[in-house]
C-alpha cells in the first residue's frame, strides 16, 4: 500500500476518533398493534364531537375484517363489532366470546362494548377479536384510521 494512502486513511480514522464520529441510531422500533391502538384510544377520548366525528376504524389489511370505537371528550370509548359480514363460524366464534363479557349490549348488526374511558382494556379486547373470532394469527397487519 502506498504511503500516501496509509497516511490519509490514518487521518481520516483519527478525524472520526477525536471527532467523536457517531453513528446514526436504527429507526425506532414500531410499537406494537396493542400499543398502537391505545394510543389511538387516547387520542380519539381527547376530541370534542361538536369539531369532528370521534371514531377509529382499525381494519386488518389482509383479511379486510375491521372493528371500530367511537368516543370523545364527553362520551365514553365505546366498541363496535358488526356481525353483519361475519361466516356463520365466525357468528358463533363472537357470540362466545362476548357472552360473559360485562358491559356487552347485542344490538341489531353488531356487539357494542363500554369501556368507560379504560384504553389499555380496550385495545387488548380488540386485538383479542382479531385472533379469537376472526382468527387472524399473530401477524397482524393493521391499518388505523382515525376520525
Amino acid at each position: 500500500m502506498p504511503i500516501t494512502r496509509l497516511v490519509t486513511t490514518g487521518l481520516l480514522l483519527f478525524i472520526a476518533i477525536v471527532g467523536g464520529c457517531k453513528q446514526s441510531a436504527p429507526p425506532p422500533a414500531a410499537a406494537d398493534p396493542q400499543t398502537q391502538i391505545a394510543e389511538a384510544l387516547a387520542r380519539l377520548l381527547q376530541r370534542s364531537m361538536q369539531t369532528s366525528d370521534c371514531f377509529v376504524i382499525i381494519r386488518d389489511r389482509s383479511s379486510h375484517k375491521f372493528v371500530q370505537f367511537y368516543g370523545s371528550t364527553s362520551e365514553p370509548l365505546m366498541f363496535d363489532v358488526s356481525f353483519a359480514d361475519m361466516t356463520p363460524e365466525e357468528k358463533a366464534r363472537a357470540e362466545a366470546f362476548f357472552k360473559d363479557r360485562d358491559g356487552v349490549t347485542k344490538a341489531e348488526f353488531s356487539y357494542i362494548m363500554d369501556f368507560a374511558r379504560n384504553v389499555n382494556s380496550a385495545a387488548e379486547t380488540a386485538i383479542a377479536v382479531f385472533r379469537e373470532v376472526y382468527l387472524i394469527d399473530d401477524d397482524l397487519d393493521l391499518d388505523l384510521k382515525e376520525h
